[in-house]
């Protein structure tokens, strides 16, 4: 067993209600833990760092952008101060965190998938829903 893969995600949204601050990233149980979701392995409660800078921590809802109440990472965690438009990296979310997941759930796009050696990009490529792997013609923006 090792480390292995980081998803990079965006904050949609952040707001209050009824008490709770919830963080609302692109991603949910359809890119990560699809299976988790639907209560067959345990609930991930992923580690979020901020891709940029430190951020004083606050007891947030961590929420995917999916109808559905089961698109929760987790409540009551300690996340960081999160604004729209920052980048978080959720790391060690495993080999087949895209393949055991919900991938056309909502047909919200699939994730791209970039491979990387050190710092040198190995491949970079999005599953085109219904069909098979599509390569990536322009560089992948995260």
């Amino acid at each position: 067993m090792a480390e292995s893969g980081t998803l990079v995600s965006r904050v949609v949204d952040v707001k209050e209600s009824k008490g709770e601050v919830f963080v609302v990233l692109d991603t949910g149980i359809n890119h990560l833990g699809g299976m988790a979701g639907l209560r067959r392995i345990p609930r991930i409660l992923p580690d979020v760092e901020p891709v940029d800078g430190d951020a004083e921590p606050r007891e947030s809802v961590l929420a995917g952008p999916l109808c559905t109440p089961l698109d929760v990472f987790g409540r009551g965690s300690e996340l960081p101060c999160l604004e729209p438009g920052e980048l978080v990296a959720i790391p060690n979310v495993g080999a087949y965190g895209l393949t055991a997941s919900l991938i056309a759930f909502l047909s919200f796009d699939p994730p791209a998938e970039v491979v990387v050696d050190g710092e040198e990009v190995v491949s970079a490529s999005r599953l085109a829903v219904g069909h098979a792997p599509v390569e990536a013609r322009e560089p992948v923006k995260v």
